[in-house]
């Protein structure tokens, strides 16, 4: 068995993210999307429903994947308006996660009727992949576009220094997950990460 075999038995990145998005929530908006955190009503309850659309989407064509987070929240505009935020976590590199993207946000809207943004995360080692975020096509006078967020952790290293000071627990969740990246093959330095 080779190295990487054993580190894809060892190792499963996505998992962990989704227990650590619904303990802290509102810190990983805060984090993540600051905008959309200024325009939520933290006052009023928010709701995960990815449980209820993995039954829904384990029945359909997009296979054996489940959906990562869709959670409902209300905006603070005074319109009483409930919002969907749709996340997933890509530990490693995918070929179709715009497509993915569109569809979960397809079946979302399709089972609540409500405004969905979408926000993936890329969470992989691989400086080149840097997926588009959008997925569409226009054929004979149709024409579908779906945009969404699209965050590569990669890209923080560069902060490594100032996310260490931030009292955010998603600056310290960004640091682990990337220094597990960098150290997957090497179990002294990853003991050393880890202390």
């Amino acid at each position: 068995m080779s190295i990487s075999a054993i580190e894809t038995e060892k190792d499963e990145y996505d998992g962990p993210w989704k227990d650590i998005i619904e303990t802290y929530f509102e810190d990983f908006i805060a984090f993540y999307m600051p905008e959309a955190h200024k325009q939520i009503d933290w006052s009023r309850y928010y709701e995960f429903l990815d449980k209820e659309m993995e039954r829904i989407i384990r029945k359909s064509a997009v296979g054996k994947r489940i959906l990562d987070k869709l959670v409902k929240v209300w905006l603070k505009n005074g319109n009483d308006i409930q919002i969907l935020i749709h996340i997933e976590v890509y530990g490693n590199r995918k070929t179709n996660v715009a497509e993915i993207m569109y569809q979960y946000m397809s079946y979302s809207y399709l089972r609540y009727h409500q405004l969905i943004t979408g926000l993936a995360i890329l969470a992989d080692d691989d400086e080149s992949w840097q997926p588009s975020p959008e997925f569409g096509y226009s054929l004979f006078g149709t024409k579908l576009s779906y945009q969404f967020n699209l965050i590569k952790l990669l890209d923080y290293l560069k902060d490594a220094d100032a996310l260490e000071q931030m009292d955010n627990p998603f600056a310290v969740v960004t640091l682990a997950q990337l220094k597990a990246k960098e150290t997957r093959l090497d179990p002294q330095l990853r003991y050393q990460a880890k202390w």
